[in-house]
């Protein structure tokens, strides 16, 4: 039998209730896809925190344990000397005044010695032919002892035992002459508690440390902390740990951050991501149901449905803005003066989706006459490129502030990264110049050359080119050249000469050709006509165009002060 019609009042009422589900579903759609986002958006912000904290961590740990490397050598060169001392003397009573003359203007003045002595080993073992200070707290006669100086005598190195002599805890160094058959061994005490206090200008000012004898965190070989021995071990989330060679053992060096190390702006992003992406998702639902049930009442306007999609397509340029916020909430919020020197930057983020990429600039003084300067771009897109950038950004700043060159400090950070750990290759043109001279030295990690332009015109440095970082650990070579007075250097990534289906010399030669009748423009001005004329609106890939000029001192920095060095901030899209 076939189905009866629908009576027409049964079917406006299905066609209600259809309109009736609708706004229910689309703004719980806006809700789920706008949580998503800022979910993601708030993890990403604290990975990327969390990732800067455990970086700024490294590099303070390393700078620490570096001093503590010079401290370990000042421990072991007097004993050296005190052997040559010996070797050079020949034994007998001038040769003990001349080792006891040594030993004291070395080792004795120091408040934490306890005692030092000179064995020379016979048929019958180990003899003391020396003794300064107090009475040694290891005996001759005991094994520990015997196992200390056999070791020295045996090896090339410092022997080192930390022991506890009648509830005096102390650390012994032993260092031997194999040929001459002679051991100079040194006790200095140590804290009772282990506590050692840390001066506010120290390497270890920041952190929280304990330091151990051997490759092991055991409680009883650790020499010395500047925490409560009883919060040990030290197992915050994060955490670093480094092994440093010590005579015939190691140190082991375990930190953890006593603040956040990084901006404040940094450890509180994700948090405003959170809360105003929340509200923005909010916002998009009270919109979506308002504009959901006008089209209740008007099925047949489309406007208001098109309004509507504009409505949500807002809520998403604004993540997008702050997606570009976390980017320059990673870069400091000062500008470098440097006399003699123009500086100009741009960085326009690139028109598909409302991920950014990784590409940066900075600018920094170094000292009264030299600057540096890097462009760099990082392979991908999101939050996570984002975090790789200031992880570069940062290293390639430590070290150039530490003094490096910038082949050294790219051969440094190829060491570093690893594209199969980290996901992303780093280019980077990495620069060290002087605003007096005008010279400026130049390494290039896989990134497009510099542009120089003249009173001769407009001509790329040549820089031999070495791979991207994240390759695996790699050597660089650099290039010097001449700055002239009133010429400019323009530093770009490859966002601004790559198009699709175009070679990249023909992008390079165009830009060439857009900036030889621009030479003598403002920077700005420069930036913005080679911006308008090497993109256009919907270029899919981020650029940072970097402009450096050499002017007279007259013109640049007269009346000035210096300012630290600071990187440049990426101006506003």
């Amino acid at each position: 039998m076939p189905p009866l019609p629908a009576r027409p009042e049964q079917d406006s009422s299905v066609r209600a209730a259809a309109r009736a589900r609708r706004p229910g579903r689309l703004v719980a759609l806006v809700c789920v896809v706008g949580v998503a986002l800022t979910v993601s958006a708030s993890l990403a912000a604290a990975r990327a925190d969390r990732t800067t904290e455990e970086r700024l961590l490294e590099v303070q740990t390393e700078q620490a344990a570096a001093v503590l490397t010079v401290a370990i050598r000042a421990v072991e060169a007097p004993l050296r000397s005190a052997l040559d001392v010996d070797r050079a003397s020949g034994g007998g009573e001038r040769g003990r005044a001349a080792v006891a003359e040594q030993i004291g203007r070395d080792v004795a003045a120091d408040p934490a010695y306890l005692s030092a002595s000179l064995w020379r080993t016979g048929p019958d073992g180990f003899t003391r032919d020396l003794a300064l200070g107090d009475r040694p707290g290891l005996r001759p006669q005991d094994p520990q002892t015997q196992d200390l100086l056999d070791r020295a005598l045996a090896g090339d190195t410092t022997a080192v035992l930390q022991a506890d002599v009648d509830g005096r805890p102390l650390i012994a160094y032993a260092l031997g002459d194999r040929r001459a058959g002679t051991v100079v061994h040194v006790e200095r005490a140590l804290p009772a508690d282990r506590r050692a206090p840390v001066d506010t200008d120290s390497a270890y000012a920041g952190l929280s440390y304990a330091i151990y004898l051997g490759r092991t965190t055991s409680a009883e070989d650790m020499t010395a902390t500047n925490v409560d021995p009883a919060t040990l071990p030290l197992d915050d989330d994060v955490t670093y740990r480094t092994t440093l060679p010590f005579g015939d053992t190691a140190l082991t060096v375990v930190t953890t951050p006593r603040t956040h190390l990084g901006s404040e702006l940094s450890q509180r992003l994700p948090w405003l991501l959170l809360v105003g992406g929340l509200l923005l998702t909010g916002l998009a639902g009270l919109v979506a149901v308002k504009l959901t049930r006008a089209r209740t009442t008007a099925e047949a306007d489309t406007a208001t449905i098109r309004d509507l999609y504009e409505r949500v397509d807002t809520v998403f340029g604004e993540q997008r803005e702050l997606f570009v916020a976390l980017q320059r909430a990673l870069l400091p919020p000062a500008d470098p003066h440097i006399p003699q020197l123009e500086v100009a930057a741009e960085y326009v983020a690139g028109a598909i989706g409302i991920d950014i990429g990784g590409d940066w600039y900075s600018v920094l003084r170094l000292d009264e006459d030299r600057f540096a300067f890097v462009v760099g771009d990082v392979s991908g897109r999101g939050v996570e490129a984002v975090a790789e950038m200031a992880r570069a950004r940062f290293t390639l700043r430590a070290y150039l502030v530490d003094g490096d060159s910038p082949a050294r400090a790219l051969t440094k950070c190829a060491r570093q990264f690893d594209v199969v750990d980290d996901g992303h290759i780093i280019t980077a043109l990495v620069a060290v110049g002087s605003h007096r001279t005008g010279t400026v030295t130049v390494a290039d990690a896989g990134h497009p050359p510099p542009l120089l332009v003249g009173a001769d015109g407009p001509a790329f440095v040549t820089v031999p080119v070495g791979p991207p970082l994240g390759l695996g650990p790699s050597a660089y070579d650099e290039t010097t050249f001449a700055l002239p007075d009133r010429a400019t250097l323009v530093c770009y990534t490859d966002g601004l000469v790559e198009r699709r289906g175009e070679d990249i010399d023909t992008g390079l030669d165009r830009l060439a050709s857009v900036v030889a009748p621009l030479g003598e423009r403002p920077l700005p001005e420069l930036i913005a006509e080679v911006l308008a004329e090497m993109r256009d609106d919907g270029a899919p890939d981020d650029t940072a165009v970097l402009a450096l000029r050499r002017v007279a001192p007259a013109v640049v920095g007269a009346g000035a002060d210096p300012a630290p060095a600071r990187d440049a901030p990426v101006p506003t899209p």
